[in-house]
């Protein structure tokens, strides 16, 4: 099986073959229920903790989703939402939800997670659990917590569904969720659950990866080897005899327009997550970390030494990277020495003064110059 990343088909032959042992374990379902707004340590999210982690595990078995949403609301401040958990728990109380899970026969293992709220799941799951029976299945809880870890949850669900096969299950931190999804990865690989999306596309997807996983080493690593030695070729290549040159930078670059041209020497880690359109033009001493995808539009010119990076590290442990990609519009004209870092887009037209740094946006039609760079003028 192969996808177009970045210009240039991917393999995923190792995903596919190891998602055979995924099928063995028939349909899967991921339950949850997920609060967003004030979370305690990570303060007001858009998307809750848990169901990062739930999209995660979906990414990986290809199940589906049913995120248990309460009809009661529980936006509200964090020490009145606990409050409120606190006396449903003491009631007993189970406060209902919306929607249904149609069909929950066909369903073989069930995935089910949440926050841990007064020492086990929020009392919303517990109508689930009273709705549904899924006791003649294996059930995989996980949750999202501050320091409660599985709490009595997986003891719940053993009662709940006596005559399922309950696992151990999996806790992460919530203010780590975002940081340490690897673990969550980690965790689903030895259930024997492997993500069919190639390393690359799932780092486009925001993923944070470990530089250290075995996968990352194959899919990664035998790009930046192929890079390295035809860059080796075209720098070791007299520079008179530019069709060799051209020749050798297409075969580098799969997604480069004809009449594109880079100076050597130059360095270029990954050209299958490069795009370069008609009469691109880079001086000498380019260097190219495009792991996170870079798009060169046309017309666009780039000054000597010039340096684009799309990786960057997670401070708490420099072996996760994550990606973000550059953009560099029509006509933009990058000067000297200029480093453009991830996630940055250079508007059409936009000029970057020599030995800039840049850190956000540059409007089209814009200059900019300094470190970090600011605007200095419409052009």
């Amino acid at each position: 099986m192969s996808v177009s990343c970045c210009g240039q088909k991917i393999k995923l032959e190792t995903s596919q073959n190891k998602n055979q042992s995924v099928m063995n374990k028939g349909k899967v379902l991921i339950v949850f229920f997920s609060h967003a707004g004030e979370n305690y340590s990570v303060g007001n999210i858009k998307v809750g903790n848990t169901k990062l982690v739930a999209d995660e595990i979906q990414k990986f078995t290809g199940g589906d989703e049913f995120e248990i949403v309460a009809e009661k609301s529980y936006d509200m401040p964090y020490n009145e939402l606990i409050k409120l958990a606190k006396e449903e728990t003491q009631r007993d109380e189970k406060p209902a939800f919306k929607g249904e899970v149609k069909d929950i026969a066909q369903y073989d293992t069930v995935f089910i997670g949440g926050p841990v709220w007064w020492g086990t799941y929020p009392q919303v799951m517990f109508t689930f659990f009273d709705k549904y029976d899924l006791n003649d299945k294996t059930i995989i809880p996980f949750t999202t917590h501050e320091g409660s870890g599985l709490a009595s949850c997986v003891e719940d669900l053993k009662t709940a569904y006596p005559k399922a096969k309950v696992l151990d299950g999996f806790a992460i931190y919530g203010h780590e969720v975002r940081s340490k999804m690897n673990n969550v990865d980690n965790w689903l690989k030895g259930l024997g659950y492997y993500n069919m999306k190639s390393l690359i596309e799932q780092l486009h997807q925001g993923a944070h990866i470990d530089i250290r996983d075995t996968e990352y080493q194959q899919e990664v690593h035998s790009e930046i080897d192929r890079c390295r030695h035809l860059c080796f070729i075209i720098n070791q290549t007299d520079p008179g005899e530019k069709e060799k040159v051209l020749s050798l930078e297409h075969k580098l670059i799969d997604d480069m327009a004809e009449n594109a041209f880079l100076t050597p020497p130059f360095q270029i880690d990954l050209a299958n997550c490069l795009h370069l359109g008609n009469n691109v033009f880079a001086n000498h001493g380019l260097t190219v970390m495009s792991l996170g995808g870079i798009t060169i539009e046309d017309g666009a010119m780039l000054g000597p030494e010039v340096g684009l990076f799309t990786v960057n590290h997670n401070p708490e442990d420099v072996r996760i990277v994550y990606t973000k990609p550059i953009i560099i519009k029509k006509g933009a004209w990058i000067g000297a020495r200029v480093n453009i870092m991830p996630g940055v887009t250079i508007g059409e037209g936009a000029i970057v003064a020599s030995g800039a740094v840049v850190t956000h946006d540059v409007e089209s039609h814009t200059l900019v110059a300094g470190v970090p760079a600011k605007e200095i003028k419409k052009l």
